[in-house]
């Protein structure tokens, strides 16, 4: 008898296991379609940057900033905060200036 309830109880927890491990599968495939249309641009990058042209005019000079500030020569003073200072100074009129009809032409 104590068999027979063994038996039964792990006939339970195959089942459960079973049907935890389906609802994994449908998780993942969910998962896996989010990030598929998430990186669709990947297929046609000239497309995506004619589509994101204002948002790339505001990152390119930021990332030019940023660029120069890491390549020049440490000298005694600069710090991580002057970079930031400096890549914010350049980056807010650039990014107010682009992004309130960029976003409002997206949505």
């Amino acid at each position: 008898m104590a068999e027979g309830e063994s038996i039964d109880r792990l006939r339970l927890q195959k089942q459960a296991l079973l049907l935890e491990s389906g609802l994994n599968r449908m998780e993942l495939r969910h998962e896996c379609s989010v990030v598929r249309e998430h990186f669709a641009w990947v297929n046609d990058p000239v497309g995506a940057a004619r589509e994101n042209g204002p948002l790339l005019m505001t990152v390119a000079p930021l990332v030019g900033v940023l660029a120069s500030r890491l390549l020049r020569t440490s000298r005694p003073g600069t710090s991580k905060l002057t970079l930031v200072i400096d890549f914010l100074r350049v980056g807010w009129p650039l990014w107010r200036q682009f992004a309130a009809g960029y976003f409002r032409t997206r949505h």
